[in-house]
């Protein structure tokens, strides 16, 4: 639940940003520390993946509890600052930093092409966005949503987009700790407008049990999903813990 995948793609499966143990903490419990509502899935319940993608140096995306209990072989493929976080528990053998989309190029990557998008941010939040691409084909995933600049448009263009994964929510923080970290619904119809998804799923909208100072400062808005429509776009929803066929 909330923003954690198990993609399986060919003969690939990916496990993206998996929390599955306890709690996530930003800096101290004081501050933020969170549960999900809904239990999720156990790790034995989970087919051993080919790699894990880490998005966000945030806890609740870099759950290192959870990631330490996934076997020492499984490579870590992870975000510039995630990277650098993950460098202080995990060997750096283990470890493959993702090139950012617009300077360097993709990762090619057990036949799939991975890369990171820079939200061009010198100060904290950064929220980076991804694409997966097997051939032509992509998955952008973008949990706390994203705005695309020309260069990066232009690199994305010739994809044939699959799935657009992003936040609905909108959740706004005083600005000296972050100011609107999910952009809400608005972002939403930017992306699907500049990269026609042929499927769309909310993720990280996950309404999760908190403590701390954080989110009692926060605004927030979850949207009913029954009540959205797109056009040209399918909206597929994850209530449950079951696959869906995209193809």
């Amino acid at each position: 639940m909330d923003t954690s995948w198990e993609v399986h793609w060919g003969s690939e499966k990916v496990i993206i940003d998996p929390w599955l143990l306890g709690s996530e903490v930003d800096y101290f419990q004081w501050f933020n520390e969170q549960w999900h509502t809904t239990e999720p899935i156990t790790l034995v319940e989970i087919e051993k993946p080919n790699f894990i993608l880490i998005s966000q140096s945030y806890s609740d995306h870099c759950h290192e509890e959870t990631l330490l209990k996934f076997a020492k072989d499984i490579p870590i493929l992870a975000s510039p600052k995630a990277y650098k976080r993950l460098k202080r528990t995990f060997s750096e053998n283990r470890l493959i930093k993702l090139p950012i989309l617009s300077k360097e190029g993709f990762l090619e990557f057990n036949g799939l092409k991975i890369a990171t998008l820079d939200p061009r941010r010198c100060i904290d939040p950064i929220y980076y966005a991804h694409v997966i691409c097997n051939g032509n084909d992509a998955i952008f995933y973008s949990s706390h949503g994203f705005s695309l600049d020309s260069k990066q448009l232009a690199l994305l263009k010739p994809l044939n987009m699959k799935a657009l994964l992003t936040s609905f929510s909108e959740i706004r923080l005083p600005s000296l700790f972050g100011g609107k970290v999910n952009p809400g619904l608005e972002n939403v119809n930017q992306l699907i407008s500049q990269l026609n998804p042929t499927y769309i799923t909310n993720t990280h909208d996950e309404q999760k049990t908190h403590s701390g100072l954080v989110m009692k400062m926060a605004k927030t808005n979850y949207p009913d999903l029954m009540d959205l429509e797109f056009k040209s776009t399918e909206i597929l929803t994850f209530n449950d813990y079951q696959f869906r066929d995209i193809y």
